[in-house]
């Protein structure tokens, strides 16, 4: 899906959202979630930290504004985060990388495994 356009409510390879994005990656692997971030951010378990040693690929992290979530990602390795923002896209948690996004980074609320 890299590539494609960012496009509110998107669920196809048309366009999508971050929790599109999300939803339907999970569902080619076999896992149902729901379509919002804010309700995928119930689904599996809580992983504690943001770390590369705390993370596993397929992780989702998620963002927001004091306790709303807003925007939710699929961690890949090393750093290294797919999601959807003008389009999908992959980025970096570590500021010393070129493609970090520090606005992101303050925003951070969490990790959860869907995947185990």
């Amino acid at each position: 899906f890299l590539g494609v356009p960012y496009v509110w409510g998107g669920t196809t390879g048309w366009g999508l959202d971050c929790s599109g994005l999300v939803r339907l990656s999970a569902e080619l692997c076999g896992v149902g979630l729901p379509r919002d971030a804010r309700d995928q951010f119930g689904s599996g378990r809580m992983v504690g930290g943001k770390t590369a040693e705390a993370l596993r690929p397929g992780d989702l992290l998620f963002f927001g504004e004091a306790r709303e979530i807003t925007h939710v990602s699929i961690y890949l390795s090393a750093g290294r985060y797919i999601h959807a923002s003008g389009c999908v896209r992959v980025n970096s948690l570590r500021p010393q990388d070129s493609d970090f996004l520090a606005e992101f980074s303050t925003i951070f609320r969490g990790a959860r495994r869907i995947f185990e």
